[in-house]
C-alpha cells in the first residue's frame, strides 16, 4: 500500500521538522552531523562492523578495484526542474548507477538538508547517505532493478495534508516513489558479511516546491525487517517470506493485473 498516515506520530513531527527547518535542541533528527540514528539495537550492534572508507582502501589492490567512484558533491544544483524532469532523471539515474546501493548519487538533484529514514536507521546529508549504503553493500554482488518511478499523488496528497500545506505552499512536496528490488550482500556482522534474500524496496523521494530539490527520502519494505535479518541468518525457518521474484515476472504479473481490469 502507498498510502501512509502520519498523524501526530514521531514521523509526522520529524517531517514538519524537516520541511519546517525548526530548531529544537532535544530533536534526534537534528543532531545527525555525527553519524546515523539507529532505531533498532541489533541493527545498530551490527552496524559497528561496517568498515570505514579509509579501511575498504586499506585491504588490497583486488579490493581498491571494486570500490565505487562517488560524486564529487559539488555539482551545482538542478534547481526547480518540471517535476516530470525529475522523474526522469531519477528513473535513468538510478537505473544506470544502481545508487541505492553504490552511493554513486546524482547530487545535484538533492537539497542540502536531506534527510534520509528507513525502518532501521536515520541520517542527514546526500554525502553521508552516498557513503553509507556504499559501505553497507557488497560492490560486487549487490544490485538494484527498478521496477518503477513515478509520481506518487496518494502519497503527495496525504503528506501534505498531515502537516497543513496547500499546493501553493512553498513547503509543498510532491512524492516519487521507486519500487525496486534489492538483492546481494551486505558489509555487516563480525563473520565477513552476510547474504540477503532479495525482496522488494519502495523509496519515497520528496521533492519541494521552494527549490524543486529532494528534501527528504523515506525507504519501506514488502517484508518485516526481521524477516530480512532472520532470512540472512537462518534461512531454513519454515515461516520467512519467499525471495522476490525476478522483476520480469514482477512485471508479467502488473501487465496481467492491469490486463484484466
Amino acid at each position: 500500500m502507498y498510502g501512509t498516515t502520519l498523524g501526530n506520530s514521531p514521523e509526522a513531527i520529524a517531517y514538519k521538522t524537516i520541511l519546517y527547518a525548526t530548531t529544537d535542541p532535544n530533536n534526534d533528527e537534528q543532531n545527525l552531523d555525527v553519524g546515523e540514528i539507529y532505531a533498532n539495537p541489533l541493527t545498530s550492534f551490527l552496524g559497528n562492523f561496517i568498515g570505514s572508507k579509509d579501511e575498504k582502501m586499506e585491504i588490497g589492490d583486488k579490493e581498491q578495484e571494486n570500490i565505487v567512484q562517488l560524486d564529487d558533491f559539488t555539482k551545482p544544483k538542478a534547481f526547480n526542474l518540471p517535476i516530470e524532469e525529475m522523474v526522469k532523471r531519477l528513473d535513468a539515474g538510478i537505473r544506470e548507477n544502481e545508487w541505492f546501493v553504490t552511493g554513486k548519487v546524482m547530487s545535484e538533484l538533492f537539497a542540502d538538508d536531506f534527510f534520509f529514514k528507513d525502518p532501521d536507521v536515520q541520517l542527514r546529508g546526500i554525502e553521508k547517505y552516498a557513503d553509507g549504503v556504499n559501505r553497507l553493500f557488497d560492490q560486487n554482488t549487490s544490485r538494484v532493478e527498478v521496477i518503477s518511478c513515478e509520481l506518487n499523488p496518494a502519497i503527495t496528497d496525504t503528506v501534505n495534508k498531515e502537516v497543513g500545506v496547500s499546493i501553493d505552499d512553498d513547503k509543498f512536496v510532491q512524492v516519487v516513489t521507486v519500487e525496486w528490488r534489492l538483492s546481494g550482500n551486505v558489509n555487516i556482522g563480525p563473520f565477513g558479511g552476510l547474504f540477503i534474500k532479495p525482496y522488494i524496496c519502495y523509496s519515497d523521494l520528496h521533492v519541494r516546491n521552494v527549490d524543486g530539490l529532494i528534501v527528504y527520502q523515506e525507504d519501506r519494505f514488502d517484508i518485516p525487517g526481521w524477516d530480512i535479518l532472520l532470512s540472512a541468518i537462518a534461512p531454513w525457518l519454515p515461516f520467512l517470506a519467499p525471495p522476490a521474484p525476478p522483476v520480469s515476472v514482477i512485471l508479467q504479473r502488473k501487465a496481467d493485473n492491469n490486463g484484466n481490469n
